[in-house]
């Protein structure tokens, strides 16, 4: 699906603001890949950044025509972490989908997803999907969630474009799965991170401790509270690690 149309870049601010600028150019279709060995202003969820070494990681951003309502919108979500998912469980076992958009290995992140959709009359005509992908890179600056990659974890340098195509190889597979009437809930469920655990949260600028149960349909992470079940946006909530 992805290896028709690929652009490529040595460095750029960010691929997913370069595939967005490409909109309504013949180009910005279904199977577009935009490619870089170092992005200057790497886009995370919520404004945040990506920290990534150049020429030693996967980044990358992805066109797709989902053509379903708006309101199912976090399928897109759960067919890029399950297709990531897919692609590290071959190196660990130890590999969980942090809500919303991280994906982690031996608790520490390894991978992230910026998922941006272009509506019209309430249906999801297009998504730009950014991938980060940490590879080769050993050393990672300080974040509230440790960082790790796929060299740290198995000790030796790693061949980027073979991986890179394995990845996209699995992400072809969900999305044809998908469209095939496959329901992903039961296996986004099960690699949930902490799920029926306790973890501690931050809302509206006061901790408390709950049990993530799931998440809903929407995209809201669903945790049990003094034996209430609540639901909190990405927006509302933050992990305390």
């Amino acid at each position: 699906m992805f290896n028709k149309n690929h652009i490529k870049f040595q460095s750029l601010k960010s691929t997913n603001e370069f595939a967005l600028s490409l909109k309504g150019m013949p180009v910005f279709s279904e199977g577009l890949l935009v490619t870089t060995d170092h992005q200057s202003k790497g886009k995370g969820q919520l404004g945040s950044t990506w920290d990534s070494a150049s020429g030693l990681n996967i980044l990358l951003s992805v066109v797709i025509e989902p053509k379903i309502l708006l309101n199912r919108q976090f399928d897109i979500n759960k067919i890029v972490t399950l297709a990531i998912y897919d692609f590290l469980t071959s190196f660990s076992s130890n590999i969980s989908v942090k809500w919303p958009n991280d994906i982690l290995l031996d608790k520490k992140k390894i991978a992230g997803v910026l998922i941006e959709n272009i509506v019209a009359n309430n249906i999801i005509s297009y998504s730009v999907i950014g991938i980060g992908l940490n590879v080769n890179q050993l050393h990672f600056q300080s974040f509230s969630i440790p960082a790790t990659s796929l060299s740290l974890h198995l000790g030796g340098q790693q061949d980027l474009l073979s991986l890179r195509e394995v990845l996209l190889d699995k992400l072809t597979q969900r999305i044809i799965s998908y469209r095939k009437g496959k329901d992903l809930d039961l296996e986004y469920h099960n690699a949930l991170f902490l799920r029926d655990e306790k973890a501690s949260f931050v809302f509206k600028d006061r901790e408390f401790t709950g049990i993530i149960r799931g998440v809903s349909k929407k995209g809201l992470l669903q945790v049990e509270v003094m034996r209430e079940l609540r639901e909190f946006n990405m927006k509302e909530i933050q992990f305390i690690f």
